[in-house]
């Protein structure tokens, strides 16, 4: 299977062991990123970081290759946003600044 270009935001990361995972904006399985990333990749290893890839999709686990900056830098708001409704913990956001909306 060819990899495709996709983008995302880091929603943990571990950038001393070189290891991440990222929200896909194509809204599936989350992507990871594992240990053997150059150190340029691993600045890119925070939360909240936007970031292009390659999204390899072969086996049952999503992996993120080839990361890159992407233009727009930090989406942290979204990356606490997205990490709580995942642990489904509703108190933990602030409805203030709450401007993600999910269509069913």
């Amino acid at each position: 299977m060819k990899a495709l270009n996709m983008q995302g935001v880091v929603m943990w990361a571990d950038s001393s062991k070189g290891t991440a995972v990222i929200w896909c904006d194509d809204q599936g399985e989350l992507a990871n990123v594992e240990p053997g990333q150059d150190e340029e990749t691993r600045s890119l290893l925070v939360v909240g970081a936007a970031v292009s890839f390659d999204l390899d999709s072969a086996s049952d686990v999503r992996r993120a290759r080839n990361l890159r900056g992407s233009e727009g830098g930090s989406r942290s708001a979204l990356a606490s946003i997205l990490a709580h409704r995942l642990a489904g913990d509703a108190k933990a956001r602030d409805p203030a600044t709450d401007t993600l909306t999910c269509v069913a």
